[in-house]
């Protein structure tokens, strides 16, 4: 017990650094309840996903290229580009929708490369360990998730990124767009793809 308990701490914290950094990220932009819901939804929902892509579906998850799914990368650097410009949000229906599904597919492209830690350790699972293992992981992203608002509201972070956040939080997008980009090998991928269609 304490063996796998060990094993899903170590796995958990070797997949999701990068994954935290982008919810603290979000955490910053967030100005509502609703807001700030839907991203922690977004990242169990990411969470939920890849362990059941990883644990029933890996059979098919092993022909479906890194390249193809960091083109999300794509879109954290479109949400930087355009956050400038729909910052002041009208409907909270809308905006929470709009952030749930960034959260959502940002975590999912970037924690396709996890895919190589996640498939060898569920193999090696009992069912009954699967289910225990479930259960440390999202009590562990739960402790993610609320480190990140608490962090993201604290006084100090709130001036800063009051402060600077029309360009800060945009360019820190743009950055880990272009990290999902590069990590997965997509950017290499689409010249060398333009390049043969040329």
């Amino acid at each position: 017990m304490l063996a796998l308990i060990f094993a899903s701490l170590i796995t958990f914290i070797a997949t999701e650094i990068d994954g935290f950094v982008m919810l603290f990220l979000f955490a910053c932009k967030a100005d509502c309840t609703s807001e700030r819901l839907a991203l922690s939804l977004g990242k169990y929902a990411s969470l939920f996903l890849v362990i059941a892509s990883c644990s029933f579906f890996k059979d098919i998850l092993v022909f479906v290229p890194d390249t193809l799914l960091g083109l999300s990368g794509f879109l954290a650097i479109a949400i930087g580009i355009l956050y400038p410009f729909v910052y002041n949000k009208k409907n909270p229906f809308v905006c929470f929708f709009l952030v749930f599904v960034q959260m959502l597919v940002l975590a999912l492209g970037n924690s396709n490369d996890n895919r190589e830690i996640y498939l060898p350790f569920f193999a090696s699972l009992y069912a009954s360990e699967f289910w225990i293992m479930l259960v440390i992981m999202f009590v562990l992203q739960s402790l993610c998730v609320w480190a990140a608002l608490k962090l993201s509201l604290s006084k100090n972070v709130q001036v800063y990124v009051h402060d600077f956040s029309t360009t800060i939080i945009p360019v820190a997008f743009c950055i880990l767009g272009l990290y999902i980009l590069l990590k997965n090998g997509t950017i290499p991928w689409l010249y060398a793809l333009l390049r043969h269609r040329l």
